[in-house]
């Protein structure tokens, strides 16, 4: 049986809701995204996993998001912003370090006056200071306790490849002092732009 037509009007309200559903994080991984949409209100919630994927692949097709893949997921990276003044969805070039990261954490290739969205970098400085305030009160940085920080954000990365409770496991056994800023980190930016920003850092030490 062919699916019934969908209304308009009913779609653009699923594909604004689907960019809400980002948060303030430009990158989601598409299983966190689904989720987060069902969570976001009950009329959601019945959305098929292929449903998702077709509104997503749609979107896709007038610029509204980009697929990627991170840490070998399907992830998607928000392309517009909502209008101030109005209701239109107004597309604009957003790039993160996704691209072109070189061996110091360097995002190359970018043209001159382009207006660059470095999220990941800015949550990257504040996860280090972040840790050196809490893991590391009253000592002077150096050396040993740059080697210690790094040590514990690849741990912390690594876990979080694996899912997010193995992520709150690590900091709740490893790094408890820093636990409930890590998790306000994770809910309110993602997983996908915490992996990234705790790449950066251990990039940068490199």
């Amino acid at each position: 049986m062919p699916d019934a037509p969908v209304n308009e009007a009913i779609v653009e309200e699923l594909e604004r809701d689907i960019l809400s559903a980002f948060g303030s994080a430009i990158i989601q991984f598409e299983v966190d995204l689904h989720q987060k949409l069902m969570v976001m209100s009950a009329r959601h919630s019945l959305i098929t996993p292929d449903v998702f994927k077709k509104l997503l692949q749609d979107m896709y097709s007038r610029g509204y998001v980009s697929p990627f893949e991170l840490h070998g997921r399907k992830a998607w990276k928000k392309m517009v912003i909502e209008d101030q003044h109005g209701d239109a969805l107004v597309p604009r070039l957003i790039r993160t370090d996704t691209s072109m990261v070189n061996r110091r954490g360097a995002v190359d290739g970018r043209p001159a006056g382009e207006h660059m969205v470095s999220e990941s970098r800015i949550l990257a400085d504040d996860i280090l200071h972040t840790l050196y305030v809490k893991l590391f009160a009253g000592r002077t940085p150096d050396e040993q306790t740059g080697r210690a920080m790094v040590a514990h954000v690849r741990a912390m990365r690594r876990a979080l490849m694996e899912s997010r409770g193995d992520f709150l496991d690590y900091l709740r056994t490893n790094a408890p002092t820093v636990q409930e800023e890590m998790k306000q980190l994770l809910d309110a930016r993602g997983e996908g732009m915490l992996l990234i920003s705790l790449r950066l850092i251990e990039a940068k030490a490199q």
